[in-house]
């Protein structure tokens, strides 16, 4: 979360380690009171920071220049990198719209 507020402009980010039940756990403060009235304001629209997003070709491509310098960091949770990898290793095989078996595989094996 903290680093799709930071591709979209928000600099000053604040991420509760543990989220709201360790806050609770630590004996941090909760405000329950009805919020509070604000005025409007104008909110300008986030622009995207692109030096921080690379697309799956540019991906793709940093992994086949097999370049020792570069750091690719997969930052999903691991949850979902497990239940993807998990599913890779399987060697399942799906059908494709007319029926031919099509591994899937070779799609993510750069």
């Amino acid at each position: 979360m903290w680093w799709t507020f930071n591709v979209f402009g928000h600099k000053t980010v604040s991420v509760l380690d543990g989220g709201l039940p360790a806050w609770k756990r630590a004996g941090g403060e909760l405000e329950t009171s009805p919020p509070k009235e604000y005025s409007p304001v104008t909110y300008p629209v986030p622009q995207k920071d692109e030096t921080m997003v690379r697309s799956f070709e540019q991906i793709t491509d940093l992994v086949k220049s097999k370049d020792q310098s570069i750091q690719i960091l997969d930052a999903r949770a691991s949850v979902r990198y497990k239940a993807l990898h998990s599913f890779l290793t399987l060697d399942l095989k799906a059908k494709s719209p007319n029926h031919e078996k099509v591994a899937l595989e070779p799609i993510f094996n750069l």
